[in-house]
């Protein structure tokens, strides 16, 4: 299951970050996400390309999202007859690996699906990852007390 988490921190002198998780069976992880724009939908994009990238090539997949944008956003590269232009495209240096994972994925013949879940619906698992999201947003004000610049 993976999960983002953008913390706007309204009414505070702290800026907004962004976290993601992910959680397998075994346990998790958390990290903050920094760069490009705040939102929600890089958040969650963070989380797929975390969950997606140490899995082996071979290895059938399925990842558990709560996010649509982030799904539709990802579904505009399943053409191979035509692909949108990258400046044209919201967090294309996020999307960018996961479409690389997923295709090394294909040639190696695994099976990778994206399954929609509904948020905070009491899925072990995607509470998890909802945790280690929020962990990950929270993790550079833990470690500075000061929030992300917004660049990389």
């Amino acid at each position: 299951a993976t999960d983002g988490s953008l913390r706007l921190r309204r009414g505070s002198d702290l800026g907004p970050t962004m976290g993601a998780g992910v959680a397998w069976e075994a346990g998790g992880t958390a990290m903050d996400v920094v760069g490009g724009p705040f939102s929600s939908t890089r958040a969650e994009l963070a989380g797929i390309c975390m969950g997606i990238t140490p899995i082996a090539h071979a290895a059938p997949a399925a990842l558990m999202v709560d996010s649509s944008a982030a799904i539709q956003r990802l579904r505009r590269f399943r053409s191979t007859d035509f692909q949108l232009s990258r400046h044209k495209v919201k967090d294309f240096d996020v999307i960018t690996p996961i479409l690389e994972c997923l295709r090394q994925r294909q040639e190696a013949g695994a099976i990778t699906v994206i399954v929609k879940v509904h948020g905070h619906s009491s899925d072990p698992l995607h509470t998890h990852a909802d945790i280690l999201a929020v962990q990950g947003a929270n993790k550079e004000l833990e470690e500075d007390e000061q929030p992300h610049s917004g660049s990389t």
